[in-house]
Formats: C-alpha cells, structure tokens, sequence
C-alpha cells in the first residue's frame, strides 16, 4: 500500500492534478478578493472562513483520481454551502463540474450516479433559495452543463476499460504463445529422446550381432570377419552422425555442419544392415512425400526392426511401404513363434511408434499374426 501511494503521488497524473488544484485554489481566492466589475451580482466583501474554505475545496482536487467520491462530495457541500451563504464561490463552479467527470471515470457507478442525484437535488435546493445564478431558468444550463460532465466522465470510463481489456488480452495472448512454445519445445525434445533411443537401439543391436559374427569367424573365416568388423564400424559410424544431427538441433551454431536427415532412400541399407531375412518392398512416390514424414518413416521401420531383432532373432522380416494420396502405409511382420508378450504393443519402442503416429494423425495396429509372429501397420 505503501509504494502505491508513493508512485500515485509522484506519478505524471498526480503532478497534473495538484497543479490543477494549486492553480484553482489561487484562482479562487484572487476571484474573490478581485471580483470582476462585470458580475451581474455584488457579493459581500470576502471573509476568512470564506477564503478558507474555498482554498480547501480547490486542494481537495489533488485526490480526484484516488478518491474521487471525496473530492467531488467535499466540493460539493462546500459550494453549495458558500453559495447558499450568498457568498462568491469564484472558480469553484469550474473545479466541480472537472469533479463529477472525475467522480463517473473513476468511482463505482452507483456511487457515481448517487453524485448526479446530489448535484441535482444541490441545484434544486439553490433554485428554491433564490441564491444568485439560480433563482432563474439558468439553473437549468447548469443542470445540463453538470449532466455533460458526468456523460464524458462514464465515457472516458469505458475506453479505459476497453483498453484494459485489449491489454488483458494482449498479455493472455502472450503467455498463451509462450506455454505453446514450451509446449512445442518440450514435445521436441522427446521427439529427440525417441530418435536418440532409435538410433542407439538400432546400432547397438546390430553391433552386436555383427561383433558376435566376427569373433565366431576369426578362427575359420578371417576374411569374412573383416567384413562384419567394417559392417559394425559403418553402423557405429552412421550413429554417429545421426547423433550429432539429433544434437545439433540444440545448437543453432551447428546448423549448417549437419548431414541431411535419413529417408526413404535410406530403407534399403537399413534392411541390409539387419540382414537377409528382411525383405524390403516400397510402391507409389515416396519421394513425393515431406522431408519430416520421410524421417519419421525411417525411424518407424527402423524401430520396428530393432524390436523385431530383439523379440524374434533371425525370424524372416517383411517390410513394406507404399506411398498413396500424399499419405503412407508402412507395414512390418515377422512369422516368429517366439514375440515376446510386451512386444505386442507395450514395450517402449511400439510407444513411441504410436506418438509419432499420433503427430501426424495417423493410425497404428500391432497385433499377433496366425503363425505367432507381430505385425506392426501404420498409415501416416
């Protein structure tokens, strides 16, 4: 509360507002003491409980922003009171019709409207005293004079609200972008924590099986050994730079060192490398198709057949993908007998097969076949 009066007080407003009451209070007071020789009327000569009570209806103006129903009911009582004294009230006048625009901008409405019905009644009462200014039909110019006032005030009202409103908007319209950039960073990064665990899953397992190949050929087969070593370092160094461009996405620096991301091109030296039980088949343009959904294809089969190694080794492999109307089928099935339950769709790599199907509003079945075997389909 404290630091809300300071910065009101030393606000560009409030310098504006005290001016204005400084600059009334002396008009007031040289009004009095200086009538014009114009005036219709001669007021007594001016007194001290006069002056001083003009002098503290014109300050009281400084709070017409904090205290609006204040200012406006003091300076009403007091240049009612002055006036029905048949004293001059000088500026006063002025500085009450400025307080009930102040009282309808920024008081509660009923307390505003309560404000007009008292200047009516003030009016009214004058009226019926015969006070100077009043005790003609002039009373009604200021009746109207009053009721103008209070009208631009309740405007004036409305168009701060109405700003406030755009800015409340503006603001919800920012954290709402911001959550979503959260949202969309977060939901990046676990794409990345899938196409990471892709490509660890997919080399490790066949550098493994390449690994064990060449220590059992060693011995007879030296040469053939030598092939499945150079099989495992092209694996490992694939990985490698799948990794890097994974990571590089966090580096903006890195951006133009990154090789192109893998496609449908890719699929065939991906069943290579898993052997020659795996048949590939591919139909329709899949090249036609965007660069971000080649990719994801990729890692689906490539998911796919990291599982299907895992659950059923050496099980004949059948991989097809078809390209049909801008969208995709991929379909991967083995004939194995011994799937491991969880490799039905439980296990962690069909989990993430079915949320990047889900980002592009596609479909996923994975069921067992007649012969034992799963079939993973997918239309993207």
């Amino acid at each position: 509360m404290l630091r809300f009066w300071r910065r009101s007080w030393w606000s560009l407003d409030r310098v504006v507002d005290i001016t204005f009451a400084v600059a009334l209070a002396v008009l007031t007071v040289v009004n009095i003491v200086f009538p014009e020789p114009s005036m219709a009327y001669d007021y007594p000569p001016p007194n001290p409980l006069q002056l001083t009570l003009a002098v503290i209806a014109s300050l009281v103006f400084a709070l017409r922003r904090v205290a609006p129903a204040t200012t406006y009911f003091v300076m009403l009582v007091i240049t009612g009171g002055i006036t029905a004294a048949g004293w001059s009230a000088g500026m006063l006048p002025y500085g009450l019709f400025f307080a009930i625009y102040s009282l309808a901008a920024y008081a509660p409405v009923r307390l505003a409207i309560a404000g007009l019905v008292a200047n009516y009644m003030h009016d009214v009462l004058l009226f019926a005293l015969g006070v100077p200014y009043f005790e003609d039909a002039y009373v009604l110019l200021k009746v109207a004079w009053f009721t103008g006032g209070f009208s631009a005030g309740l405007l004036t009202r409305e168009v701060r609200r109405a700003r406030d409103r755009n800015q409340v908007r503006a603001l919800e319209a920012e954290r709402t972008k911001a959550t979503a950039t959260a949202e969309a960073r977060v939901q990046e990064r676990l794409r990345i924590a899938r196409d990471m665990h892709d490509v660890v899953a997919h080399t490790l397992s066949i550098v493994s099986v390449q690994a064990g190949l060449a220590r059992r050929l060693v011995p007879t087969r030296p040469d053939d050994a030598v092939e499945a070593i150079e099989r495992v370092e092209q694996s490992a160094r694939e990985a490698t730079n799948d990794l890097r461009r994974l990571l590089g996405v966090l580096r903006e620096d890195q951006a133009d060192e990154l090789s192109p991301a893998p496609g449908i091109r890719e699929l065939e030296s991906l069943a290579e490398d898993h052997g020659a039980h795996v048949t590939l088949s591919v139909s329709g343009d899949p090249d036609s198709l965007a660069d971000s959904l080649k990719l994801t294809i990729f890692r689906i089969v490539q998911e796919s057949l990291t599982n299907a190694r895992k659950h059923a080794p050496g099980a004949p492999v059948r991989v097809s993908v078809s390209e049909e109307d801008g969208g995709a089928t991929i379909a991967v099935a083995n004939a194995a007998s011994t799937v491991a339950e969880r490799g039905a769709g439980t296990s962690w790599g069909l989990t993430g097969l079915r949320e990047r199907v889900e980002l592009y509003g596609g479909e996923l079945h994975a069921a067992r076949t007649d012969s034992g075997g799963l079939e993973v389909r997918l239309r993207l």
